[in-house]
């Protein structure tokens, strides 16, 4: 179907989900625009990325294509990686997978997700790139046909902080499998993404950005990238930012997996423990002081079989999965879903 045929949409017209603030300096970014200055310069950098976003929509378009540009051109070889993730409510009310699109690789920069539909109404996500700077991003449909947004979900979110493995950098084949967006869909809960690669050192300026929202649970998930001095550190007057603004907010706080060669590698586990044993101590405290804080270990996260990584530490997306049937039944239990 040629482009005289198409009408295109701007997404923001649509409702972008997965934010949490709406005084950011682009529609894109994860933080406020005040953050800029108070957290360091590699979260503020990543916080431009549009990690978690997604578009909840319905329509009864027979195909549906994407154009979208980035502020920043992807690394030399990622032209092939899977910006934009596709899903559809099934008749069993389950999300599934329907498609996917590169970003803008094309002369006009369009890019079908899905094609050769019947015309009939259904309920679509569309995930936005986990790793890069959204500029624009436009949908369109077959003129005649429709789409239109969905009700945005009532309930609050739950904020997810930590590192890669949050983020979804390095080893999600396409960005509805990072796994908090996995998990957000089986328990279908709104979730905000705050993981920053490389960069989740719990700053207290940070915790006291955070704490401006009002969510479901606080997530806590940065242990990966800290050592025990940064625990001993940063840890309590982080989270004391998150309890004593928002004393009855539960926090669920999970320890780092186990890298899948640490069977191999006895040095590896005892400054683990060390800095585990300290964020437990923390929690700890917390608990004996009355604040709603859960502890979910770590050791279990990506499995036993050497099979959830990439590279020992970054989940592929069975790693990814195992992580989200970790921590899944935590939350359902804190939020009182069945």
């Amino acid at each position: 179907m040629n482009a005289e045929s198409r009408r295109w949409i701007n997404v923001l017209d649509l409702g972008v989900r997965g934010r949490g603030w709406i005084d950011a300096a682009h529609p894109y970014d994860r933080l406020p625009a005040r953050a800029e200055g108070l957290v360091t310069d590699a979260v503020w950098n990543l916080s431009r990325q549009s990690a978690g976003m997604y578009l909840d929509f319905r329509s009864d378009a027979v195909s549906l294509h994407s154009r979208c540009k980035l502020r920043k051109p992807p690394a030399e070889g990622h032209e092939y990686i899977k910006y934009l993730d596709l899903y559809c409510r099934d008749v069993e009310d389950r999300w599934r997978w329907a498609g996917v699109s590169r970003c803008g690789f094309t002369p006009s920069g369009e890019t079908p997700l899905i094609e050769g539909l019947s015309r009939e109404l259904r309920e679509w996500r569309l995930y936005l790139p986990l790793t890069y700077d959204v500029e624009s991003l436009e949908l369109s449909f077959p003129e005649g046909e429709s789409i239109e947004p969905l009700s945005a979900d009532p309930r609050p979110p739950v904020v997810i902080y930590g590192t890669s493995i949050v983020h979804g950098c390095g080893h999600p084949s396409r960005p509805g499998m990072a796994w908090p967006s996995m998990m957000a869909r089986q328990l279908d809960y709104p979730v905000i993404n705050l993981g920053f690669s490389g960069s989740a050192r719990m700053e207290p300026p940070l915790g006291a950005i955070l704490a401006e929202l009002d969510p479901a649970v606080f997530v806590i998930d940065p242990l990966a990238n800290m050592s025990l001095e940064l625990v001993e550190q940063n840890a309590r007057p982080f989270l004391w930012e998150l309890v004593s603004a928002r004393p009855k907010t539960p926090l669920l706080l999970i320890e780092d997996r186990t890298h899948a060669d640490a069977w191999l590698r006895p040095a590896y586990r005892p400054a683990q423990q060390a800095k585990q044993a300290a964020f437990r101590a923390v929690a700890d405290e917390l608990q004996a002081e009355g604040f709603s804080v859960h502890y979910l270990p770590g050791a279990r996260l990506i499995g036993d079989d050497g099979e959830g990584t990439t590279d020992a530490s970054h989940p592929n997306d069975l790693g990814a999965a195992r992580y989200a049937d970790q921590v899944r039944p935590v939350l359902a239990s804190i939020l009182g879903i069945s």
